[in-house]
């Protein structure tokens, strides 16, 4: 799908109510689908999914700007989507990244926004500072080393939850797989867009009152429990619930489906 000034790789499954899922950074929807976390093709059966890869991800194009990479840009691109399809109302979702996409999408257009589900919020407010020095210096082993050496970076420091990293010891080098695909221009500035991401006033986030989903799992430095109970807080329509363990986490995919069909049944 032309979008702008980039192509996006967009797949749709099934009818009913519009939902527009969003992957995390450096991933995609292969690696999604790779991992087996979540069951779009049963969520096909409840509404229309909509997925794709976000521009510079997957076989999305992208561009080296790093501001068409912060979440403010990257929801537009969620609403260019649904605009291309030509949907007016949709339940937006998403995990880190495009969880923040959603987040960004639902405070750009409220009104468009039906529900929100929310997958391990990212680093924000006060403690982004620290996250962005991160993006900061994985963008700068690109620039300067190259992809190979960012992997080998990651192998050293794996990130996620140290129970999810022993369940799925092959996870990281499917990631790993996908980081050396993608171009290492597009890659370096894919970060240094990240650098620049944090969410607006803790205030903002009191407008969103559409039902919301947040999940999220302990032990993840780069997607806090505190960040989804901060958002939480402010969102008077949403419900958390947080995993400790893999079996938490098994749980989601049928947490999701519960949750949208009642988004369903609710607009009937």
């Amino acid at each position: 799908m032309k979008l702008g000034n980039v192509d996006l790789s967009v797949t749709i499954n099934g009818d009913k109510m519009p939902f527009i899922w969003a992957h995390g950074l450096i991933g995609s929807m292969a690696l999604e689908d790779s991992s087996g976390m979540f069951d779009w093709d049963g969520c096909a059966g409840i509404v229309k999914c909509i997925r794709y890869d976000a521009r510079g991800h997957g076989k999305s194009s992208g561009t080296l700007v790093p501001e068409d990479y912060n979440w403010p840009s990257l929801a537009q691109d969620m609403l260019g989507i649904a605009d291309a399809l030509g949907i007016d109302k949709f339940i937006a979702g998403g995990q880190s990244m495009g969880c923040a996409t959603s987040l960004y999408a639902a405070l750009a257009a409220p009104q468009r926004i039906t529900g929100l589900v929310l997958v391990n919020p990212p680093t924000a407010w006060e403690s982004r500072a620290g996250q962005a020095a991160v993006y900061d210096l994985l963008a700068g082993v690109v620039e300067k080393d190259g992809i190979d050496a960012l992997c080998d970076l990651m192998r050293q420091t794996p990130a996620g939850p140290s129970f999810l990293q022993k369940a799925a010891p092959a996870a990281l080098e499917a990631r790993l797989a996908g980081l050396k695909k993608m171009d290492a221009g597009v890659l370096a500035q894919v970060f240094r867009g990240a650098r620049l991401c944090n969410f607006p006033p803790h205030e903002e986030f009191k407008k969103l009152t559409m039902p919301a989903l947040i999940l999220a799992w302990t032990g993840d430095g780069i997607h806090p429990v505190a960040t989804a109970e901060e958002l939480h807080g402010l969102m008077p329509g949403s419900q958390l619930v947080v995993a400790k363990d893999v079996a938490g986490v098994i749980q989601w995919t049928g947490l999701i489906k519960e949750f949208i069909q009642g988004l369903c049944e609710h607009t009937k």
